[in-house]
């Protein structure tokens, strides 16, 4: 089942951070409250948990509200206090980390990428270590003297940086409050990303939008840094700033022509580049699309993710992104990655450019359970990658003949997609379909991989996907990210395995019996996932007449979904082949379908 192409809309929230206050001690008995406030955020608000640890290792844990903000009572806790916090920001999971004295109540603490780095560098080891054994002897680590020091040693490596984005030359990485999507700092830590070396005890900072780098040795002190490196490449990076800040408020522009209603496709189409190219959609075809589709509707692209800028030809400078769509309820319609906006001539308006893809490229992990009436075993129950390759427009792909997608879990040369089944489609070659199965249980098949194998998986691995000419000779190449790895036979068993409940029909034999299935057929499901979009997709054969269609739902707040299918009237020939499908996702977006199948004339 392929994913959606893409939707639209933002909710960019600009609420301040909270900040401690001073507490009333107008009775003049009223014990003090002490807390420390602050913003957890990766270059957008964390969603998520704080948990604050004492000296002596005593735990408080929070919900982050909204904008990334926290705050915590510390009044019955003992300085000095590290903190955790563990959610998403966008499409990525973090656990970031940070540090307070007892001085530090009543202030500001943020926990940023940078505040991790800076809570390594007092311990000598990756803060999330440190967060362990923080108690006793460790917490003496955490001294006042210390926390400054490395703050201050940060900032002088960024600096420059810093300074080019607009950030305040006062600001205090740990301690300055910020508004995440606003602030300048927020900027800077869209453009700064921290990746450790946990072997080597080190970590690297990287600006994405430079591609330079500098090295920083945990076990080195501050003081022992006489002579640091410093990200001293500032190319670009004040128009950069700004940009960022233009490029969010043309995907604004973009959704706001949703709001209330459809609008016509002339006026999508002006927000587009003359180019644009998404999935394989150009510009006409994509407006219409979308000009068409009521989810749209007051729907709204968050968790907006700059992935860097390309200004290397002042006619052609290009914004990289990646967003979340959310329909008007909140639930996820998809995560779109890798989505280009190109500036207009006037040189201050951005438009949207698509990810200049050739071909429709999907790729998820999924588990599906079968039930037909030629089984004699049981339900057929299969996970693995699925990877849906469609070509809408032949004319812009032209010299393709094949697909290899490499990457974890495949084979080491990769599976190989050839043109077959309905026109534009491709399936894999020797198996056919688009499913690469890893696993099942009473399909009449074995199983690829043990279960040991399939957990063995990385969560977020990536695919290559490389179009090939009829020679092998590459001419296009696109990746794609799983989020999670695919489920264990185990899970796909559990009790509480996320499979969606068909209800309309009410059972595999009311779907058998129905001889007229599709012809204006009421179809129910339950147990869907109310975050994420769910889609249902019908298809039969009759006498060689082969019909389908495919429709998004948003379930209610019960979980529940219902629509009808028309496919019209099969005729005399009676239906040979029928099928049924519900699918619902999990927060790591992966797919949960449950099918229903018919074979036999009726």
């Amino acid at each position: 089942m392929k994913s959606n192409f893409f939707y639209s809309a933002l909710a960019m929230s600009v609420l301040l951070s909270a900040c401690g206050g001073d507490s009333d001690d107008s009775t003049g008995t009223s014990p003090t409250t002490l807390t420390i406030s602050g913003t957890a955020a990766a270059g957008l608000p964390l969603v998520g948990t704080v948990a604050v640890k004492d000296a002596t290792g005593r735990v408080k844990t929070v919900t982050i509200g909204a904008n990334g903000a926290y705050t915590v009572d510390v009044s019955d806790m003992t300085g000095p206090f590290v903190f955790r916090a563990s959610g998403t920001a966008g499409s990525a999971t973090y656990t970031l980390h940070s540090g307070a004295t007892s001085a530090d109540a009543n202030g500001t603490i943020n926990i940023t990428p940078l505040t991790d780095l800076v809570l390594s560098n007092v311990a000598g080891e990756l803060a999330s270590g440190y967060f362990e054994r923080f108690q006793g002897s460790a917490a003496n680590e955490l001294s006042p003297a210390a926390l400054n020091a490395e703050v201050a040693k940060l900032k002088e490596k960024l600096l420059p940086v810093l300074s080019a984005m607009g950030v305040d030359a006062a600001t205090d990485l740990l301690r300055t409050p910020f508004t995440p999507l606003v602030s300048a700092l927020d900027k800077a830590l869209d453009a700064v990303r921290v990746e450790y070396d946990s072997v080597n005890n080190t970590a690297t900072l990287r600006n994405v939008l430079t591609s330079e780098t500098i090295s920083d040795d945990l076990a080195v002190k501050a003081g022992a840094e006489t002579n640091p490196p410093v990200m001293s490449n500032t190319t670009d990076l004040s128009t950069a700033a700004d940009d960022i800040t233009r490029v969010r408020a043309a995907l604004q522009a973009f959704t706001g022509l949703f709001a209330g209603g459809l609008p016509d496709p002339g006026d999508i189409q002006a927000q587009l580049t003359d180019d644009f190219l998404m999935n394989d959609r150009d510009k006409l075809l994509f407006a219409s699309e979308l000009a068409g589709d009521g989810l749209m509707v007051n729907a709204r692209f968050t968790d907006v993710e700059i992935q860097g800028f390309d200004y290397g030809d002042a006619n052609t400078e290009y914004a990289t992104v990646t967003m979340t769509v959310r329909a008007a309820n909140g639930a996820v319609i998809d995560v779109v990655r890798d989505f280009k906006l190109a500036r207009a001539s006037d040189a201050t308006t951005w438009k949207l450019h698509g990810n200049q893809e050739v071909i429709d490229v999907s790729a998820m992990a999924l588990a599906v359970i079968t039930q037909d009436n030629a089984s004699v075993n049981g339900d057929c129950k299969r996970s693995g990658l699925e990877f849906y390759i469609e070509d809408y427009d032949t004319a812009n792909s032209s010299g393709v003949s094949t697909v290899r997608v490499t990457g974890p879990g495949l084979p080491e040369l990769g599976l190989v997609f050839q043109p077959g089944g309905a026109p534009g489609r491709y399936e894999i070659g020797g198996i056919g379909g688009s499913l690469y199965t890893l696993t099942e249980q009473d399909c009449g098949g074995s199983a690829l991989m043990t279960d040991q194998e399939i957990a063995a998986i990385p969560d977020g691995s990536v695919y290559q996907i490389a179009l090939e000419g009829g020679s092998g000779t590459v001419l296009h190449t696109y990746q794609r990210k799983l989020f999670k790895r695919p489920v264990t036979l185990a899970e796909m068993t559990a009790a509480s395995s996320p499979f969606p409940d068909i209800v309309l029909p009410s059972s595999l034999d009311a779907f058998d019996l129905d001889t007229d299935f599709f012809n204006q057929t009421n179809v129910g499901a339950m147990r869907l996932n109310t975050g994420f979009l769910a889609r249902v997709y019908a298809g039969r054969n009759a006498g060689g007449n082969y019909a389908d269609a495919s429709e998004d739902l948003l379930p209610n707040a019960q979980g529940r979904a219902e629509t009808q299918i028309n496919l019209g009237d099969p005729g005399q020939d009676g239906i040979g082949y029928k099928v049924l499908q519900v699918e619902t996702f999990d927060s790591p977006t992966r797919s949960f379908m449950r099918r229903y199948e018919y074979s036999g004339n009726r």
